[in-house]
C-alpha cells in the first residue's frame, strides 16, 4: 500500500486520486471494521499504474505528452 502513494496526501492531491471516492465504500469498509480514513487509502491503493508499454503506447497515440 505504501507504493501505491496511500500514505502521501501530495500525491494523492496532485493526481486526484480522491476525486471519485464514492461514500458507499467507506460504508462497505466500515462494515468490516475500517475507518474512513482506512478505506480511503485503500481506494487510492487500488489504483494501477500503467505498464511502460501502455505508457510508449498513449505517448505515440497522442493521449498523453511529455
Amino acid at each position: 500500500m505504501a507504493v501505491r502513494e496511500a500514505f502521501h496526501p501530495e500525491l494523492i492531491a496532485k493526481y486526484h486520486y480522491m476525486d471519485n471516492f464514492p461514500p458507499e465504500f467507506a460504508e462497505y469498509m466500515a462494515k468490516q471494521g475500517f475507518s474512513v480514513e482506512w478505506a480511503q487509502r485503500w481506494w487510492v491503493a487500488h489504483w494501477r499504474l500503467p505498464s511502460i508499454s501502455a505508457g510508449f503506447d498513449m505517448l505515440h497515440r497522442g493521449q498523453i505528452s511529455v
